[in-house]
């Protein structure tokens, strides 16, 4: 097991054993929220901008900090590249769903965290996605990044939570 993802694991597990009594103060909640995404580095090379589908619950561990798990599908067109007039190069759309967990840490008016989790479907691998929101009534304006995978994005999304 790749040390990066076994360290995450580790901290999950010890955060998610920590502030069980604050957490009952406030109680669990349900976003959906909808991605614009843009690939970076080798990527962009290959694919369009794109948008994703994602569905999150978050636990309170403490008065600051929600333990997130999340579900989400991701999806980037294919760029048509003509290398030369005699050789175009064809690449596939990229549909990609994922199993995530993470903490988020509330600072005020900005909330930032991380998420790692397993992307699968046309992309095999772990990943780990540092991101930041802020928060207006029900509605959430996020930014996140795949950090460490293959196939990297960065994107801008907007939620909507179900629970108050």
């Amino acid at each position: 097991m790749n040390k990066t993802l076994l360290t995450l694991i580790i901290v999950l597990v010890s955060l998610s054993l920590t502030g069980q009594a604050t957490a009952q103060e406030r109680p669990n909640t349900s976003y959906t929220g909808f991605q614009y995404i843009s690939p970076i580095g080798d990527a962009s090379d290959f694919h369009d901008a794109g948008f994703g589908l994602t569905g999150i619950s978050r636990i309170p561990m403490s008065s600051k900090m929600d333990f997130t798990f999340e579900g989400a599908w991701y999806t980037l067109s294919r760029k048509d590249i003509t290398i030369d007039e005699n050789f175009n190069l064809e690449t596939d759309d990229l549909s990609v769903l994922a199993a995530q967990v993470g903490v988020l840490f509330d600072m005020g008016t900005v909330e930032f965290g991380a998420k790692g989790g397993y992307f699968f479907g046309d992309l095999s691998e772990w990943d780990v996605m540092p991101f930041s929101q802020s928060s207006f009534g029900c509605w959430s304006i996020c930014g996140e990044y795949k950090a460490l995978g293959n196939v990297n994005w960065g994107s801008v999304y907007v939620n909507f939570r179900w629970q108050k």
